[in-house]
């Protein structure tokens, strides 16, 4: 059941058509749930549907590839093993979509320490690293960007400004 960033749906609507739908055995059953988005699942949710997937009784593996989190990969890929999208933030303690960074620095401390969901952790829209005591800019959409990412985006800006330049071409501005 795929229905990530849906979040008109209720987490017991989920819980409802998850149980409905793995009480007839004859299709074999759902066996992993994507709900990334979807606030308002609790402990007796989250239990719940893990048992209804079969994973209940499983501790959850905490060999799972990692999940970073940069523009256009909010959500879990369709080839994680996992259950269920949502787990328990190591920070808020609540069930939310969890995130890895990616940066070398925190992978040789403690990779567990920048592990949480984004309410927790600020993270860069592009590259997906942590933002804790790092410079870091906030972008017109509100997205936070580390420096090396901004940084990067302006090196690109003024190149595409020399290539105007250089081919001749004016760049008019006229707001009406």
């Amino acid at each position: 059941l795929c229905v990530p960033g849906c979040t008109r749906i209720n987490v017991e609507c989920i819980v409802n058509c998850v149980r409905a739908y793995n009480s007839n055995n004859e299709f074999g059953g759902i066996k992993h749930v994507r709900i990334g988005g979807l606030y308002g699942v609790n402990h007796e949710h989250f239990e719940e549907l893990n048992s209804l997937l079969g994973s209940g009784d499983k501790k959850i593996d905490s060999h799972h590839k990692p999940h970073f989190y940069h523009r256009g990969n909010f959500y879990l890929p369709y080839d994680d093993d996992r259950a269920m999208d949502v787990e328990m933030c190591p920070r808020c303690e609540k069930f939310r979509l969890v995130y890895d960074c990616p940066s070398d620095g925190c992978k040789v401390k403690d990779p567990q320490v920048c592990r949480a969901c984004t309410l927790c952790i600020g993270r860069c829209a592009q590259c997906g690293r942590c933002i804790n005591d790092t410079e870091f800019e906030e972008t017109f959409c509100l997205e936070l960007m580390c420096s090396d990412c901004f940084k990067q985006l302006l090196n690109y800006q003024d190149k595409l400004d020399k290539k105007v330049d250089s081919s001749g071409a004016q760049r008019n501005v006229s707001y009406h």
